[in-house]
């Protein structure tokens, strides 16, 4: 699973079929699988939209046991983030912060575009009856 950032920070996302990404590769029985859209937490930062990648994505090591390999949506910079301070990116009202969206052009860019790649995954899994 990858996020292609491009100028002015549009993302196309490739996302993988469940089948070929599962939660299950995580032995820690605490969640968040490959492509999970999120909110993520790290110290000195606001809550902050991201999406579940593998460590391949990220050019580095395995996460730690517990941990999760983040793409962080307005810049595409990835983080080891500890699962306990993840939550589902339907948890929006919750985690959603009015000042960092007046505030910081960044934080912008990383709502819209966690709200296109929502949008499109949600589609994806859209069951016509």
């Amino acid at each position: 699973l990858f996020l292609h950032f491009t100028r002015p920070f549009f993302v196309s996302v490739a996302l993988f079929s469940s089948h070929v990404y599962s939660p299950s590769i995580f032995q820690d029985n605490k969640g968040f699988g490959l492509g999970d859209l999120v909110w993520g937490k790290i110290k000195g930062f606001s809550w902050w939209p991201g999406i579940v990648v593998t460590w391949r994505a990220t050019g580095k090591r395995q996460a730690s046991h517990g941990m999760r390999w983040l793409q962080w949506f307005g810049d595409g910079k990835f983080s080891e983030v500890s699962a306990d301070k993840l939550d589902s990116i339907t948890a929006f009202p919750k985690f959603f912060s009015q000042p960092s969206y007046t505030k910081l052009a960044s934080y912008r860019r990383a709502i819209f575009q966690a709200l296109e790649v929502s949008v499109d995954v949600w589609k994806k899994h859209l069951v016509v009856t």
